[in-house]
């Protein structure tokens, strides 16, 4: 493009310079090579002044001003298209870059809970394997006893029993184990996750601080597997007794069926790890349970403060095989201009369903511990708001 307009512009001056020039009656004389005599001399009439440019000449003027116009008019056209579409290249390569940027969010967030998945899975195979074997041993271990001491069967049943408690205690320490590595491998991605927050709560739509909102909603993203949770409300307590009393409830103790904690984590005061069971009856009255492991870590910024966490829920009974991952951040900052009117808590849960292939063609099955997962997260929410509010009551 700019080599066009600089070849046009070289053009324009070319012609401008190359005008014919025009000749006066006396220059015709000088160059005419007829001769002439006294008499034919004195009869010409020599004009006082150069004679004015014949009409041909007007119009071949006018006809070039009118080309320079139209060229400059060309000129001016091109170097706005050339503009305008340099300016939509830069949207559009912003855009693409956003995409990408989110495209890559998304991925980073649905790799761990598979691999982790796979990991969990090929321990068990590795458990059934070695109790299989175990048991093979066992059972030729009883053959013999009973053959060789059949008048003391029944002592040796009790003993063999005994053994049996034995031979299953190295498979619950593997599953000790397994916990473990749960947790630390959720731990570590804890720290990314802070950093992707801003980005999340864009994604939910409440990056905005503005006290304008709908109420709390879950939201099912087309054709992307997963679902979102947004809510944002005001906590009438001032920002440091809010920031300590989400990071209390955030342990979710109303959860106590078989729950259990994980020491072994760095900066407890700041970092948590633990599960539990929960059992709840679907509407067609069958009582199922679900088992959840989850680590939570708590942010504190100049202004803000930020819990984030990490669950891998696990169906049992009819749901077996199904589980669900869930990523989730809370944001909590005082209100501007107003330090002691109150908070805004700003919450985002991503929450994605993960089946295997064989339970997959379980439709019902699936939607049902979808909604028995989603119906959780709703009990855990009401319970922590309505704990904030008999807060703020005691405290007036």
């Amino acid at each position: 493009m700019a080599t066009d307009d600089s070849f046009l512009a070289d053009l324009d001056d070319f012609l401008i310079s190359s005008d014919l020039p025009t000749f006066s009656a006396t220059d015709d004389i000088e160059d005419s090579t007829t001769p002439v005599t006294v008499t034919e001399c004195v009869a010409v009439d020599i004009p006082d002044s150069p004679p004015t440019h014949s009409k041909i000449d007007d119009e071949r003027e006018s006809d070039r001003a009118k080309d320079r116009k139209r060229r400059r008019v060309y000129r001016e056209r091109r170097r706005f298209e050339r503009e305008t579409l340099q300016q939509r290249v830069e949207e559009l390569s912003q855009q693409l870059t956003e995409l990408e940027k989110a495209n890559d969010f998304r991925r980073q967030l649905s790799k761990s809970p598979w691999k982790m998945i796979a990991q969990r899975q090929y321990q068990a195979r590795l458990r059934a394997e070695a109790s299989q074997r175990q048991l093979i041993a066992a059972v030729d271990a009883r053959s013999a006893l009973i053959k060789d001491f059949k008048e003391f069967i029944r002592e040796k049943l009790t003993n063999d029993v005994d053994g049996t408690e034995n031979l299953y205690q190295p498979k619950r320490t593997k599953l000790e184990l397994s916990d473990a590595e749960f947790y630390e491998a959720y731990l570590e991605e804890l720290d990314t996750l802070y950093g992707q927050c801003n980005e999340a709560l864009r994604e939910c739509g409440v990056a905005s601080t503005d006290l304008n909102w709908e109420g709390a909603k879950w939201r099912e993203e087309d054709n992307a597997g997963f679902f979102t949770y947004a809510d944002k409300f005001i906590v009438a307590l001032d920002f440091e007794q809010t920031c300590e009393s989400l990071w209390r409830l955030a342990q979710l103790q109303h959860r106590h069926e078989d729950r259990q904690s994980f020491g072994q984590v760095e900066d407890p005061e700041n970092t948590s790890a633990y599960s539990f069971r929960v059992t709840t009856q679907l509407k067609s009255g069958q009582v199922v349970s679900m088992h959840q492991r989850l680590v939570a870590r708590r942010y504190k910024e100049d202004g803000r403060g930020v819990n984030v966490w990490r669950s891998f829920t696990e169906g049992e009974g009819i749901f077996t095989g199904m589980h669900s991952d869930e990523t989730g951040w809370v944001v909590a900052i005082p209100l501007p201009g107003q330090p002691e009117a109150g908070t805004l808590v700003r919450t985002c849960i991503r929450h994605r369903p993960m089946h295997f292939s064989r339970v997959a063609t379980q439709d019902s099955t699936a939607k049902q511990f979808t909604g028995a997962v989603l119906g959780m997260v709703d009990e855990d929410d009401l319970e922590i708001t309505s704990k904030l509010g008999k807060i703020f009551l005691n405290d007036t």
